[in-house]
């Protein structure tokens, strides 16, 4: 396990990443002050505050009396027994920060100081905002409470609170060590670091609108192009699969036909051997699917339009609730390890309010390990409409302690198949002439004996008019599945 200590003088911070908050600062008052009398092999500890910086918190650069609203005092001693607990008071939307002792009130004064021996090691530990009436609990119980199990040091904790992290009551955390010495007063710094990320995610183009019937034409357009850079390519297949392998199969027959056909017509020329022998091409095969290429996206583009799941993806995160599906969640901070942990019986609602730009912003224990945390699915209820969605594996939803990560989620970043190997039968046309004629080997002769075997058992037509029937994977609301995308 692993412990932040300060020198005798100086509390060590948590050392801050990225967008993280500065510290808030308790020092000692630059003027000079009475050394208090105490008696032999004792001394004064005395933690004062001289001022802290603004930090970036859920609002941007917040004084320090919108962001502190309550401060407790934990001593241990070296076996990590809790010896002493205190609320410092008057803390709160009124405190005149930087709080030096020029300032201080009288009770705080008192209350950040400690007669402690002189022989004896101890741990100091600050907190801040563990009042549990910031969260709307009564401090009743230890399920009404977010400081837990304290009385020894290697088992407090904080949890996550039952609402959700608001400005004025996120955690701030100081611990230190305080060695023997043989003087009589011990001044020591105590420095605050937020223990809290905060995650802002928002849906991909939140102010574009894809509900409704006003809103068909960017729904259209966004659909088209799902379907037509995710939706088909995952359908194409290759020559033994999907659609280019139906086509394929296809022209093998056809050409079978063709060559069955010419031997009796004109048996005198075999040129329509090897004629047959290039219509069995793949180059051929894929000639014939960019034909056909169109017709196969406005099918596709028709039913999914039809799939109102789809659509309802999209629909907009402004004040909607939105409630993510976290595995393995760290509900607790352990306080010695200074880590997040899963801590058994505190369990939390990941469900938030989305602000009128579409943002939600949560707050919670954060690590670099990609144990905890991990983000598995999104549900949004808005406009009378809940939609659930997967999102891909790995997402860690807090990256590291006292950090800020902006997310985007594209609920709808791609289309594919359950399963490409549930088919329906599709006809499409192509001027086959075209194709074939294009071909080395071809021959006006070859012409009638096409004209002989059209139609035939899955085609008709004619050869500009060309229609015949191919196996494409299924576009039914059971087999069409969208994914989503966070970045």
């Amino acid at each position: 396990m692993k412990t932040h200590y300060m020198a005798i003088m100086v509390f060590c911070s948590l050392l801050a990443a990225c967008t993280a908050a500065e510290p808030e600062t308790l020092s000692p008052s630059e003027g000079g002050q009475d050394v208090p009398s105490v008696a032999e092999g004792m001394r004064v500890v005395d933690y004062s505050v001289a001022g802290g910086l603004h930090s970036k918190a859920l609002g941007e650069n917040l004084p320090a009396n919108e962001r502190i609203s309550s401060l407790k005092y934990l001593l241990y001693d070296s076996a990590g027994k809790l010896e002493k607990e205190r609320d410092i008071p008057g803390i709160g939307s009124t405190t005149v920060w930087p709080l030096t002792r020029e300032n201080m009130s009288w009770e705080q004064r008192e209350a950040l100081k400690d007669t402690l021996s002189q022989s004896r090691s101890y741990t100091a530990v600050f907190i801040a905002n563990t009042d549990p009436s910031l969260f709307g609990l009564d401090g009743s119980s230890d399920e009404q409470s977010v400081l837990h199990s304290y009385d020894d040091f290697g088992s407090a904790c904080l949890s996550l609170p039952p609402v959700a992290f608001g400005d004025n009551n996120m955690f701030y955390l100081s611990i230190g060590k305080i060695q023997p010495g043989d003087e009589d007063v011990t001044r020591c710094d105590v420095l605050l670091e937020r223990i809290v990320s905060r995650t802002d995610i928002s849906r991909i183009n939140p102010d574009i609108e894809y509900s409704g019937a006003d809103n068909d034409g960017a729904w259209g357009a966004y659909l088209e192009s799902l379907v037509e850079n995710s939706l088909y390519p995952s359908a194409k297949g290759d020559e033994n699969s999907g659609i280019f392998g139906s086509i394929m199969e296809f022209m093998e027959g056809f050409a079978t036909d063709f060559s069955n056909r010419a031997v009796i017509i004109m048996p005198e020329d075999p040129s329509y051997i090897s004629f047959a022998s290039a219509m069995r091409d793949a180059a051929v095969s894929e000639k014939v699917l960019a034909a056909v290429q169109q017709q196969i996206l406005d099918r596709y583009l028709q039913a999914c339009s039809g799939i109102g799941q789809l659509r309802d993806r999209m629909q907009t995160w402004k004040d909607a609730t939105v409630s993510f599906n976290l595995g393995n969640p760290a509900s607790g901070f352990m306080i010695e390890d200074m880590a997040p942990r899963t801590v058994q019986g505190y369990s939390f609602d990941m469900k938030y309010v989305a602000d009128g730009n579409g943002t939600v912003s949560v707050a919670g224990f954060g690590d670099d390990t990609g144990v905890f945390n991990t983000l598995s699915g999104i549900s949004v209820s808005s406009q009378g409409r809940t939609v659930s969605f997967n999102v891909p594996a790995g997402f860690t939803f807090w990256q590291g302690m006292n950090r800020k990560n902006t997310v985007e989620c594209n609920p709808l970043a791609s289309l594919g198949f359950n399963s490409t190997d549930l088919t329906e039968a599709f006809t499409v046309q192509v001027n086959m002439t075209e194709i074939l004629s294009s071909l080395s080997g071809w021959k006006q002769e070859f012409g009638a004996v096409f004209d002989d075997i059209i139609p035939g058992p899955d085609y008709s037509g004619s050869l500009e008019q060309f229609s015949f029937s191919i196996r494409i994977p299924a576009c039914s609301e059971d087999n069409v599945i969208g994914y989503a995308s966070l970045k």
